[in-house]
């Protein structure tokens, strides 16, 4: 049987909402209809009885079966309705058989009830039958809206989507029709459209509040010390900005920012340095292990000496200011083994990084200085270094950029600590990782992508302690025992693409002459710390049992790829204590175009290396170990690489003393058709070995320079061992023969003078009164067939 709560049902399946808003179909309507005529014709066939209450109607049996009547006007609504009687006249009953058949019913609403419980009255019953039409009052205020009719219970008024009216969405003098259904009265039109769209912007505002609310906007769940609410997601990244530090940060850098670099460093998460200068006037200690300091980019400017550093733009910077900064970093490279021996003393560094794994990014670390001041005196900021890094394995850092007058160093990696000896302090006083005082180890593992430092006294410095031999260390704090410093060594220190220079002033002055002048050996013994100014310092022992070769272990193991190392100071590159060293690549060492000047003002040659420079790369004759130069482009100046021996050069270049003539293929050998130039200024003499040690061969010297009269060439045979020869094939006449090692100044006076001796070595002294330039090559092997010497050819 069809009725009205079927016909205009709610949904398409009655009571399932998901399967979408009922549309109505005419032939149900019409066949619900018809069943209302149907009823009302019976009702006016039998006479039409109407009855005001269900009770009159009970009380009046006297009519026969299956007669109709309506109950109209019954203070309860479910009473009203068409009945039908059942049984005879006199007796019997009347039964409920359908809803009084009014299409529509008006009803009013007076303003009786509130805005948001409307009360509506009707002339006739209200059923679910019926279509309703009423009229708004006032405007509603609130959601949800009930109305009830002649005082029933409260129908919760719904739209024609099954929504709750929102707020407004009713409004004065507005006209709605619906139909009871259950507890709900279903309009059939909807609310006003100003009342969606205004819905519509409260669902948007309740959905970006609900994302804020995800993310922590406006919810403390994680405040830095400045106050400032951090979302959920920045939390996530583990991100501090300086931005949200106390203390007022400002990237203009007219304005102290230490306070806010001080703390965001503290929390030990990730800390962003965004675009800017951010002075700092005290050291900032990082301990995190694993932290990670990233600024948004270096920088930028190629200028050459002496503008480099007055020309450069910075774009990440942490600018170190004033002269105030307390001396906090504590090392131990002076050897102490009584009380009474003095320890190191402490420095300031700009960061100090004191844990293990520790990450530098995208950033400059600079030194403030007015450029504008050309005096040599003017240093800038009394800082002593830009970034130290204190006996910390698994160091990091990418485009870190340590530019300035440091007084000290740019970059310092200490190996000066070990295992087991009491833990040095924090700026609280504090021993730095409490949990165990035994991880000062050593700083294997280090890797640099692209450093750029500039300006320091020493650019890159990798020092351990100072000691030459096997012996006790007493430690401040401690008690005296084995010297175990730097424990661990720095082996796996790789860089990448580096640009390492030295002081190179921008007034054009030297930071110190050479100790001695000329330059001798003696002189560069007496180079001790305070004296040394150079791109590259490596210099320290370490308990890893290092090479033994000069008597003690020392730090080992470090490669430059493609670094250039170069300087107008006294030294570019001055490998000490140290071995296993390679430079691969290019490896520029030459000194900038601009000449410099000597401490005195007098104009000198950074080139002219018995008088002004240590040479490219610099040796100890007794403490330095292996040295490895591979398609090194500025070569290697022989004078200052005091054991060859221990030298290996593949494919160098340039203008230089010692080139792919010695020591290719492994140590202490030279292969027949091997060449290269050497440079000798007067009264210097050099060695490199003969093939073989002891073979026999053809050798050929060609000089570049010099007048016909002076330019020594020829060919010549010579023989090393028991019983050495050097002997003349077509030479000119200013090359003298002779056997025995030559000492510089040894030989004829006048002449360039050839030698061999006991020790597989070939010697050339030159003493032609000029330099000389020359290039020196074995041809061919000798052998002896019956008393005579005959080449043999390859």
């Amino acid at each position: 049987m069809v009725t009205a709560a079927t016909v205009f049902r709610d949904y398409e399946t009655d009571g399932v909402p998901s399967s979408d808003p009922h549309k109505p179909k005419k032939a149900d309507i019409r066949q619900l209809l018809a069943g209302y005529e149907a009823v009302i014709n019976a009702f006016l066939s039998d006479g039409g009885l109407i009855y005001t209450s269900k009770a009159s109607l009970d009380a009046d049996l006297a009519h026969g079966n299956h007669s109709s009547a309506w109950v109209i006007g019954d203070p309860v609504s479910a009473n009203n309705g068409v009945y039908m009687k059942n049984g005879a006249s006199g007796a019997g009953s009347w039964t409920r058989v359908a809803d009084l058949p009014f299409s529509f019913i008006i009803a009013s609403d007076a303003g009786a009830g509130t805005p948001n419980a409307i009360q509506a009255t009707t002339s006739i019953p209200v059923s679910s039958s019926a279509l309703i039409w009423t009229n708004i009052f006032e405007d509603n205020t609130a959601s949800p809206v009930t109305i009830s009719f002649n005082g029933g219970t409260p129908l919760t008024i719904k739209t024609n989507s099954g929504n709750d009216v929102t707020a407004g969405g009713l409004v004065a003098g507005m006209i709605v029709m619906g139909i009871v259904s259950g507890s709900t009265f279903r309009i059939l039109n909807d609310q006003v459209s100003s009342a969606i769209v205004a819905a519509a912007e409260a669902a948007q505002a309740a959905a970006e509040a609900a994302a804020a609310a995800a993310q922590g906007v406006g919810v403390a769940v994680a405040v830095w010390d400045s106050g400032t609410t951090r979302t959920m997601i920045e939390r996530a990244r583990d991100t501090y900005c300086i931005l949200d530090a106390p203390g007022s940060p400002d990237p203009t850098g007219n304005n102290d920012s230490t306070v806010g670099l001080l703390a965001m460093i503290a929390e030990g998460v990730r800390c962003e340095i965004t675009k800017g200068d951010f002075v700092t006037l005290q050291p900032l200690l990082v301990k995190t292990p694993g932290q990670i300091i990233a600024g948004h980019g270096g920088g930028y400017g190629y200028s050459n000496f002496p503008n480099a550093l007055k020309d450069y733009v910075g774009h990440s910077r942490i600018v170190a200011a004033g002269d105030a900064a307390t001396k906090r970093v504590m090392t131990r490279r002076l050897m102490r083994s009584v009380v009474g021996d003095p320890n190191d003393a402490p420095m300031n560094a700009v960061l100090d990084v004191q844990a293990d794994g520790v990450q530098i990014n995208d950033l400059t670390v600079w030194l403030d200085c007015d450029y504008s001041d050309m005096s040599q005196s003017n240093l800038g900021a009394n800082w002593d270094v830009g970034v130290v890094v204190g006996t910390r394995p698994g160091f990091k850092a990418r485009n870190l950029q340590v530019l300035g007058y440091f007084r000290k160093y740019g970059l310092l990696f200490d190996v000066s600590d070990a295992n087991g000896y009491p833990a040095l302090l924090d700026y609280d006083g504090n021993p730095l990782d409490p949990s165990n005082p035994s991880l000062f180890n050593g700083g294997d593992g280090t890797t640099l992508f692209d450093p750029y430092i500039r300006g320091a006294k020493i650019g890159l410095g990798v020092v351990g302690g100072l000691n030459d031999a096997d012996g006790n260390y007493l430690p401040f704090g401690g008690v005296l025992g084995a010297d175990a410093r730097g424990g661990s060594g720095f082996s796996d220190f790789n860089v990448f693409a580096g640009r390492l220079y030295g002081r190179d002033h921008h007034s054009g002055y030297r930071g110190a002459d050479p100790n001695a002048v000329p330059l001798t050996q003696g002189g560069l013994l007496s180079e001790d710390d305070d004296d040394i100014y150079a791109s590259l310092f490596i210099d320290g022992r370490c308990g890893n049992g290092g090479s033994t070769t000069h008597g003690i272990g020392c730090l080992r193991g470090m490669n430059f790829f493609n670094t250039r190392v170069s300087s107008m100071e006294k030294m570019r590159a001055y490998i000490r204590r140290a071995d296993e060293v390679s430079f691969i690549g290019r490896a520029w060492s030459d000194t900038p175009t601009a000449s410099p000047k000597n401490t005195a003002g007098a104009t000198i040659s950074s080139q002219d290396y018995v008088n002004s420079t240590y040479g490219h790369y610099t040796t100890h004759p007794t403490l330095t170990g292996h040295l490895h130069l591979d398609r090194a482009t500025g070569g290697v100046a022989q004078t200052w690489v005091a054991n060859r021996d221990r030298l290996t050069i593949s494919n160098a270049q340039g203008n230089t003393q010692v080139t792919n003539l010695v020591i290719r293929r492994s140590a202490n050998s030279v292969e027949i058709g091997d060449a290269g130039r050497v440079i000798l200024a007067d009264d210097v003499a050099t060695s490199f070995p003969i093939p073989g040690g002891t073979q026999s061969c053809v050798v050929a010297i060609m000089t570049a320079n010099g007048a016909d009269a002076t330019a020594p060439r020829g060919t010549f045979l010579v023989r090393s061992g028991a019983a050495p020869v050097a002997l003349s094939m077509a030479s000119t006449a200013n090359i003298t023969f002779t056997t025995g090692a030559l000492a510089n100044g040894a030989g004829t006076d006048g002449n360039v003078t050839i030698s061999t001796h006991t020790d597989g070595k070939l010697y050339i002294s030159n003493r032609a009164g000029a330099s000389r330039t020359m290039t020196v090559q074995f041809l061919a092997p000798l052998m002896s067939l019956k008393g005579r010497w005959q080449v043999r050819c390859k």
